[in-house]
Order: C-alpha cells, then structure tokens, then sequence
C-alpha cells in the first residue's frame, strides 16, 4: 500500500464514518449525570435502542451481567484522570463477566470517558482494529500504541478516530511501500 492509497482510506473514513462516531461519542458527553452515561453505556445500545455492532456478538445477556458492576464503579470513574485509568478500572472489574472483553471494555470505556472529557491518548488495538495494526505492520506495544509510532496521514486523526479506521479498514490495509 502506498502512502497516497493510505491517504484516500482515511480521507475516505473522514467523508463516511467520522462524523457518525464523533455523534456516538456527542451523545454520551450531553447525557445530565455521569450514572445516566454509565446506565447507557452499559447496555451496549445506541441513542435509537439499536445495539451498537461492536455489542452485537455479545448480546443482551453479557451487557446485564456487566450493568451492575459497572454501576457500582460511579465513584472510581470520577476519580479518573486519564482514559488510561478508565480503561483499567472496567478492565479489573469486568473481568469476571464472561465474554465482557478487551472490545467491550474498550468501547464502554469511551463512551463513559466522552461524558467525563476522558479520551485515548494512543490507539487501543483489540479484535479488528488489532487485523488492521497487523495488515499495516504497525508495531504492537502492549496493543496499544501511540500517535508517533503511527504513519503520517494516520496522525491527523484522534487514537479513538484511528482504532474505527483500522477495524473498518481492515481488510484494506497492507504494508506500506
């Protein structure tokens, strides 16, 4: 892949699927209380009802398992400072809910860090957007990696903005020449 063919897929991404996720996120950051974004989010559904299709393969089943234990992280969640830190307190205490994994945490994480003003400050690689890392031969740092280790058109865009394109994309990527 070259770099003029890489830079068509993201301008791509940004006409198509940019502004989609940017009004996902707008959505939790205008929810009246930090318990209503938890509630929300911890159902795996967007504004319409609809579940998202990240939550699809996972089902009503795990998102009822996880609700209660996130409800009870209220407190922890306000005292995050970084999305690091949110990540990390739903990764611990999810852990036992069965199927609830790094995806799930993952986009929980984001749509209750966007009511907190939390965001990813490097990539988060999981599921799909792990295949695009891999298809781009971007090196892997505990699957997270930050902006700088990114090719140069990738950096225009946010690492949450980055994690949608690679999993999107996937299978459109190929080393750069």
């Amino acid at each position: 892949m070259t770099p003029a063919e890489l830079k068509a897929l993201i301008d791509k991404f940004v006409r198509y699927n940019a502004t989609e996720h940017q009004r996902e996120l707008d959505w939790y950051r205008q929810q009246p209380t930090l318990r209503r974004a938890v509630e929300l989010a911890a159902t795996g559904r967007d504004e319409d009802g609809t579940m998202y299709s990240h939550q699809r393969r996972l089902g009503d089943d795990v998102f009822a398992a996880a609700k209660p234990v996130l409800m009870g992280l209220l407190k922890e969640f306000r005292a995050c400072r970084s999305f690091d830190e949110l990540y990390d307190v739903i990764w611990n205490a999810t852990r036992g809910v069965w199927r609830f994994g790094p995806l799930a945490t993952y986009d929980t994480a984001l749509r209750i860090g966007a009511n907190l003003g939390l965001s990813p400050s490097a990539v988060y690689l999981h599921c799909g957007s792990l295949d695009g890392a891999r298809n781009l031969r971007l090196p892997q740092f505990r699957r997270r990696v930050s902006k700088e280790h990114l090719p140069a058109a990738l950096r225009k865009l946010t690492p949450d903005e980055v994690e949608t394109f690679l999993c999107r994309f996937k299978d459109c990527l190929s080393p750069l020449i």
